[in-house]
């Protein structure tokens, strides 16, 4: 994993525990930065796990697509393995 991405995850689990703090408070505005402050970590998580699997996301990507692209990527991935696994079958027998 690279610096980057650990970064990444750094971040949000950071923003995971602001947003945490802020969830304890009675008052409706620390509320409100509460759920600000999740769904940014959500997301800085996603873009961390995105970039370590290597799916293209940019921007402009709706936070809905970045399944989306991911999966696409750790299917790929599935794909390179079985078939690594069937050639690797094949040539043993």
């Amino acid at each position: 994993m690279d610096i980057e991405t650990i970064r990444r995850i750094m971040l949000a689990r950071h923003l995971f525990e602001l947003g945490n703090t802020a969830l304890r408070s009675s008052n409706d505005l620390y509320l409100f930065a509460a759920v600000n402050l999740l769904q940014d970590a959500v997301e800085a998580f996603l873009i961390a796990v995105a970039d370590h699997v290597g799916a293209k996301i940019d921007h402009r990507t709706e936070f809905d697509k970045y399944f989306v692209f991911m999966a696409l990527r750790v299917v790929e991935w599935v794909e390179v393995d079985v078939f690594k696994g069937l050639a690797t079958c094949r040539s043993v027998s």
